[in-house]
């Protein structure tokens, strides 16, 4: 039998990991230099935490999530995104008390299961970076500003040969930044403070 990597993932091979080391490099250290702080958490988590968030009856949900029990029956899914673990972790240490600005970053691998194609895997790679506890329309600008910087920091050429070798559509860079003006008003229920997400997803 022939071992193969599963469907819908890629392996980085030694002639193309410097380009993620450069963009996890660049990405990191543009993170740092607006006070933006490395956030790790699990790669998977309670089943609930992606529920409560994505909500019961989403496509996310109900046909991309890889969910399984472990052998203590409990439910655990593998993450689909980085908001709602980061969220997680916010309330759990009490990160962010009443007047508290928090800035938080992470590189993280995600699994949503669908049909592989061109531009899409079920093993993706995503960049993001949460302000929480600010309702401010500056933390907008600063996210959107940042996704700018990270485009500008890229570059066009290496954006473009992603897309054609690792499939990371540049188009990314400008939904993320509409997106980050559609959902200004999001507000975590278990902390009350609002906050603000740019995703950048390879893959």
């Amino acid at each position: 039998m022939r071992f193969q990597a599963p469907r819908g993932t890629q392996d980085v091979l030694p002639s193309e990991s410097h380009r993620w080391r450069f963009l996890e490099r660049t990405f990191a250290t543009l993170a740092a230099s607006y006070g933006y702080k490395e956030l790790r958490t699990p790669t998977f988590e309670d089943t609930d935490v992606f529920l409560r968030t994505a909500g019961e009856t989403s496509d996310i949900v109900t046909k991309e999530m890889y969910t399984f029990c472990d052998k203590g029956d409990r439910s655990l899914t593998l993450k689909p995104e980085g908001t709602a673990p980061a969220m997680r972790a916010l309330v759990e240490h009490s990160l962010c008390p009443p007047g508290a600005i928090v800035r938080m970053w992470y590189a993280i691998p995600i699994f949503r299961y669908g049909r592989p194609q061109k531009g899409r895997f079920r093993e993706a790679h995503q960049f993001g970076i949460e302000i929480a506890g600010s309702a401010s329309v500056v933390a907008d600008a600063e996210v959107i500003w940042l996704a700018s910087r990270m485009r500008q920091s890229v570059g066009a050429a290496l954006a473009r040969a992603w897309a054609r070798r690792l499939f990371m559509p540049r188009l990314y860079f400008s939904t993320a930044i509409s997106a980050c003006r559609s959902s200004s008003e999001k507000t975590n229920v278990c902390v009350t403070k609002s906050w603000r997400s740019l995703m950048l997803r390879l893959g």
